[in-house]
């Protein structure tokens, strides 16, 4: 009799515990099931695992007692696409990501939620002032610049100038990104046209056209080629030869300064009008623009931080080592125009 009480006693203590664990697991859920859930649409790169996404991510849901899901397109042109094509059905709460040659696009055809406007910023650099327009307009979070990319071993690497990068170019020894579906490739046509004019940029994409082995619909596509070995030459940041060195220790990527200038890339962040948690939106905009996430937007995006004062006595304080061109925004219909002209283009190459 004694062992059978004791079987019971312990079998109830037993049941209890399980009861207790179960009931807490149920409440854990229903918890989290209560927490807010922030929708962010962003680029490949940024959510990617190694990017700057799942730490922010991580330290916002910290913040915010919420639940954050970020949802990802290669590039950002794609991701306004996708925007674009939900329409009202959307549930995203934010978008990260959108550069200034897509303003003027992003602002007609994509509805912000405009009346937050403006948020606390601190830009003591004119070309970021410039960027901002009226009340409404996208923020910038963070920038960087472009240039072609090569190896140092690489008689590529001597270029100085656009007509020099073409003369040492060999054959297929180039990768390019779509500017219909990529920001480094929108970047790079508005550039040439920038520093060359629209007809002569075109005449020198002609010259340019047997020297390029693919052009790819986004950046991580191109740059991955690039890295094996498939071509010589990658459109890409500045700051790319400085990620492999920091995570590499590999010191032969070279990005290269031309007398022409470079282009400055600018990254924005928004407000949907289709946000279900509209304030927690807001208030992850401003939580970009703090020093230490604007710390790990560098490091792990290995961008240019708005916040010039994060930029100081780091290795990535090498913006003065370019020639960096003026920030730049164009209207839809030159855009549009540029475009046709590229279609035409790459269907006769």
């Amino acid at each position: 009799m004694v062992v059978k009480k004791y079987k019971f006693i312990f079998l109830s203590a037993l049941f209890l515990i399980g009861l207790q664990y179960f009931t807490g697991l149920i409440k854990i859920n229903f918890v989290n099931s209560m927490k807010p859930n922030l929708i962010i649409y962003s680029y490949s790169s940024f959510t990617a695992k190694w990017g700057p996404g799942p730490i922010i991510k991580k330290k916002f849901e910290e913040q915010c007692h919420c639940k954050v899901e970020m949802r990802e397109a290669d590039d950002s042109r794609l991701l306004i696409q996708r925007l674009v094509m939900e329409g009202d059905r959307s549930d995203a709460d934010v978008i990260i990501g959108i550069n200034q040659w897509d303003l003027s696009q992003s602002l007609e055809k994509l509805n912000f939620k405009r009346e937050f406007w403006p948020l606390e910023m601190n830009l003591e650099d004119e070309n970021f002032k410039a960027t901002l327009g009226e009340p409404g307009e996208l923020v910038p979070f963070d920038w960087g610049i472009f240039a072609f990319n090569t190896k140092g071993d690489s008689k590529i690497s001597k270029a100085k100038n656009l007509n020099e990068f073409l003369s040492l170019l060999p054959k297929n020894g180039l990768v390019l990104q779509d500017p219909r579906t990529s920001a480094p490739g929108l970047s790079l046509l508005n550039w040439l046209v920038q520093v060359l004019g629209e007809d002569k940029a075109f005449q020198y994409l002609d010259l340019l056209s047997e020297k390029i082995f693919t052009i790819t619909s986004g950046w991580s596509s191109s740059y991955g080629l690039f890295q094996k070995g498939q071509a010589q030459s990658v459109f890409s940041y500045v700051t790319s030869p400085l990620y492999h060195l920091i995570e590499e220790n590999d010191k032969n990527y070279k990005a290269l300064s031309f007398q022409e200038g470079l282009p400055m890339h600018v990254e924005f962040a928004g407000v949907m009008k289709t946000c279900k948690n509209c304030l927690m939106a807001k208030e992850f905009i401003q939580f970009l623009l703090t020093p230490n996430i604007q710390s790990i937007l560098m490091k792990k995006n290995y961008m240019f931080p708005i916040d010039k004062n994060v930029l100081a006595k780091t290795p990535w304080d090498i913006e003065s080592k370019y020639k960096v061109l003026p920030f730049r925004k164009i209207s839809k219909e030159d855009q549009d125009r540029i475009l046709e002209r590229w279609t035409m283009w790459s269907r006769k190459r």
